[in-house]
């Protein structure tokens, strides 16, 4: 009777419990050593960016109110409603603004509510918001607020990470 040749099954081995070649280890250890670091870094360059920009979006808001607040002290005091229309709407060609208000300090110390803008189809993201007293004469004769969107900036965030 001829013998029958005996076959072995072997179970088939998991690559992470050692049974990997030298060749696929080195393969594994350059992609997770180039892997790592990169993704890492990217991450650390994306929150980088995310604070200059933020940073810039607040160095802006403050540009706009300032302007505002220097060019609308006359007006202000003189209680020159017309002026102040023009002016606070020719800072909303910045399209990140979206809504602001000037008011006026009365002689009782109340204020009233000069001019106002909104543009609510601008909102995309979140809004930061600022305001700042205008002073004539060490006066305060209003206050100027604007509120500025980050829905661009959050875009461009979101395009750095796709690049």
């Amino acid at each position: 009777m001829p013998a029958t040749p005996v076959t072995t099954q072997t179970a088939p081995s998991h690559w992470l419990r050692g049974n990997i070649s030298l060749r696929w280890a080195i393969v594994l250890g350059v992609v997770v050593g180039l892997l790592i670091p990169s993704t890492v870094g990217s991450l650390i360059t994306l929150e980088r960016r995310q604070i200059e920009l933020t940073k810039q979006l607040n160095a802006d808001l403050a540009r706009q109110i300032d302007t505002l607040a220097i060019s609308l002290r006359k007006p202000l005091w003189s209680f020159d409603r017309e002026t102040t229309v023009p002016l606070l709407g020719s800072v909303f060609s910045d399209t990140r603004l979206v809504s602001g208000t000037v008011k006026g300090m009365l002689s009782t110390g109340a204020t009233e509510t000069f001019s106002s803008v909104d543009y609510p189809a601008r909102r995309l993201g979140q809004q930061i918001r600022g305001s700042r007293d205008v002073v004539l004469d060490d006066k305060t004769v209003g206050t100027v607020s604007l509120e500025m969107d980050t829905g661009q900036m959050d875009a461009e965030i979101a395009r750095h990470r796709r690049d």
